[in-house]
């Protein structure tokens, strides 16, 4: 399967979101302890994530066709380049403004998350409709390499002054900028509506045998 420099660009969202995912277990709980955030809230603020996902996506998959998959997706990258940014804040907070900021950021990750990870294997998808197993394969091996890359990198961002999570924002509203230039969908058809969707490349899949 040749793969294009849109898809490409496509795949990276899926590398984020695991490299963003291990900075953030990774690095979180010592700032949280630093700031005197208890267990009770760590483990209220790593649940917030899926939390606020999970209605996300299933809101957006509604909804994604009216919305446009691209705004949709470019939308979902600048929410959590916020999220990160917020995060950045707590080291440099009170312990009050810093349980405000995490909880505020993982309502914005979450938020997020639903919206690009939602929209983007939708794009994906309708951009290579015969190649469903081949994409799918392609996420993962990206989204591997992501879980593997995020703690490492993640290390010497911390011996910066920039810290990890100011660098993963950045680079969250870097990729979204891109995002809306450089991605390009058809959107002018029932087809095109209905390929946006994970239930539509079935439907295809299943008419062609």
């Amino acid at each position: 399967m040749r793969i294009t420099l849109q898809e490409s660009f496509l795949y990276f969202s899926q590398f984020l979101t695991n490299f963003s995912y291990t900075i953030t277990i990774s690095y979180f709980p010592s700032i949280a302890e630093e700031k005197g955030l208890s267990q009770s809230i760590l483990a209220i603020f790593f649940a917030l994530d899926p939390l606020i996902g999970l209605p996300t996506s299933l809101l957006i998959g509604k909804y994604m066709c009216l919305l446009g998959r691209k705004q949709v997706f470019v939308f979902g990258l600048i929410s959590a380049g916020s999220g990160f940014m917020l995060l950045g804040l707590v080291q440099h907070s009170s312990y009050l403004v810093s349980l405000i900021l995490s909880l505020l950021s993982k309502v914005a990750l979450g938020v997020g998350l639903g919206c690009y990870m939602t929209s983007g294997p939708a794009i994906l998808l309708n951009l290579s409709p015969n190649n469903a197993e081949q994409v799918i394969a392609f996420l993962e091996a990206v989204g591997g390499i992501g879980f593997l890359l995020g703690p490492i990198i993640g290390y010497k961002l911390n011996e910066t002054s920039l810290g990890c999570f100011f660098f993963t924002g950045g680079l969250f509203f870097l990729y979204a900028a891109f995002s809306y230039t450089l991605i390009s969908i058809e959107q002018s058809t029932e087809t095109a509506k209905e390929r946006s969707s994970y239930i539509g490349i079935l439907k295809e899949r299943v008419n062609a045998k």
